[in-house]
């Protein structure tokens, strides 16, 4: 796994039993995600941050460069480095369904209304703080 974007790391299994929820910040990575979302803030395009990271030899989330894409991403989908709520201390679950699609066999996947998706605090995986 890089350790130059952020992620939170979990331990799947222990002694045969799974382990839920063992998710960690990494210590290297809460930098760069506040660099990202201040660069967001300050009104600076997706494609010009990733730009940015690139330069300073920043690897994206799987090894290699960054993309606008992986900045922007999806806000309706919480998906994206400043859409991310787990980076202000908010777990969403049960935030996507998916569905095979019977005509191609390709998965699709649906956003779920407010009402079905589940939100926990985690405090402790807070790295972004309200001012930002």
């Amino acid at each position: 796994m890089p350790t130059d974007i952020p992620s939170c790391a979990s331990q799947p299994w222990s002694d045969g039993e799974r382990i839920v929820g063992g998710r960690q910040v990494h210590s290297d990575q809460p930098e760069v995600v506040r660099r990202i979302c201040r660069a967001n803030a300050d009104g600076r395009s997706p494609k010009r941050i990733a730009l940015d990271l690139n330069a300073a030899s920043i690897a994206g989330p799987r090894g290699g460069a960054s993309s606008a894409s992986t900045i922007n991403g999806d806000s309706r989908r919480g998906t994206g480095i400043p859409n991310n709520e787990l980076y202000i201390g908010r777990l969403i679950w049960n935030r996507l369904t998916y569905a095979k699609d019977p005509d191609t066999g390709r998965r699709r996947s649906r956003l779920r209304t407010g009402q079905e998706q589940v939100a926990t605090a985690v405090p402790d995986l807070r790295i972004i703080d309200d001012t930002l």
